[in-house]
């Protein structure tokens, strides 16, 4: 049995590489993306606690929306929507699905709203609609 850590941030990416590369799955790509998103983590232990209370905020008004995508064919599709939704500003976690054509989406409404996630997977050539 595999353990995974947990901190006050969420599982340590690297136990959670680990973990998976244990099952038999695929690790080498995680454990790039893994190295980037532990920056972010690091920085976050260096904000004061003024940033920290309006990081806070911002995350207890988050909106999900979950996005319908048609036309992905691949891993590559996969990680080109992945990377498009990763450059809107107020998109604080995103969750892209081959096999179920679809992504969801969580984003801070008073930096971005569900018109510019559709218009940024849009621009790739998908077709993408918000779902009820």
């Amino acid at each position: 049995m595999t353990l995974l850590q947990w901190t006050a941030r969420g599982i340590a990416m690297g136990a959670l590489v680990f973990s998976i590369s244990a099952c038999g799955q695929e690790g080498a790509d995680m454990e790039k993306e893994a190295d980037q998103m532990e920056q972010p983590a690091e920085q976050a232990e260096h904000m004061d606690h003024a940033e920290q209370a309006d990081h806070s905020a911002t995350a207890m008004h988050a909106k999900t929306v979950k996005v319908s995508i048609d036309g992905m064919t691949c891993s590559s599709c996969v990680k080109s929507v992945d990377e498009a939704l990763a450059g809107i500003d107020g998109v604080s976690e995103k969750n892209v699905s081959l096999e179920d054509n679809q992504c969801t989406v969580t984003f801070d409404p008073a930096k971005t709203d569900e018109k510019s996630i559709v218009a940024a997977i849009e621009k790739l050539e998908y077709k993408a609609e918000v779902m009820n």
